[in-house]
């Protein structure tokens, strides 16, 4: 499994996951660094559950001119019923959490928008602007994912406005929802990788690659003096 979150406003979005996949069941659990993030046409993606279901979505998503919603989830949900088919019913309940976010910047008649759209199963539609979403990992129980719910909604509507310059804090709160998250679930890594989108004084949209332990990243980019270029990559 895996952890994403995910938060836009009209100044900027952001989708942020960690590095860890996980192979096996019981005392053969195998942990494997693994790269989550992908760019792909106009923007960003990275997702929970079944890695092949996930990264031949990527794969496809790539090859797309245009991401429109129909031809999205029919790509998801053909690789769904493939992976089950291979993998039969022991596949099937991996197979109702997997969940794919799309950070995109999208072109419209009077320039051009930020969302970020959720791909699953039974699941195709826009995150609301202002408030994170987080697709959890599956051994973290409803009681925990309701109170970190509030508690990250609450603490993102009191420290994030509107404006480009609070996308340092809203960097700092995806990672401290993975730094949480980790403490929380052996799944996932205390790394995040973080996909941006923001808009620039001309109104154009550009895309930023932000990486570094959730320490790191929760100390720089909670301070308005810090210099955090240095975790500024140039990965797909």
């Amino acid at each position: 499994m895996s952890v994403v979150a995910c938060f836009v406003n009209n100044s900027f979005a952001i989708i942020a996951t960690d590095t860890r996949i996980q192979f096996g069941k019981g005392k053969d659990v195998i942990n494997i660094e693994h790269k989550k993030l992908h760019s792909i046409p106009a923007g960003w993606a990275a997702g929970c559950g079944s890695v092949n279901v996930i990264e031949g979505f990527i794969e496809e998503c790539k090859r797309l001119s245009r991401m429109d919603s129909t031809t999205v989830h029919g790509i998801f949900t053909s690789l769904l019923v493939d992976d089950l088919n291979k993998y039969g019913n022991d596949w099937s309940e991996l197979i109702k959490l997997t969940k794919v976010a799309q950070c995109l910047a999208i072109k419209e008649e009077h320039g051009s928008s930020m969302v970020i759209r959720v791909t699953g199963e039974d699941l195709d539609g826009y995150i609301e602007k202002g408030y994170p979403y987080v697709i959890w990992p599956a051994d973290i129980d409803m009681n925990t994912i309701e109170e970190l719910s509030k508690e990250f909604e609450e603490y993102t509507r009191l420290k994030i406005k509107d404006d480009l310059r609070y996308l340092q804090f809203a960097v700092a709160i995806m990672a401290g929802i993975i730094s949480k998250v980790s403490s929380l679930s052996d799944t996932v890594s205390p790394v995040c990788d973080a996909g941006i989108i923001y808009r620039t004084s001309t109104g154009s949209l550009e895309l930023l690659h932000i990486k570094g332990h959730v320490n790191e990243l929760l100390t720089e980019f909670n301070s308005e003096q810090s210099d955090f270029s240095r975790f500024y990559t140039t990965e797909d």
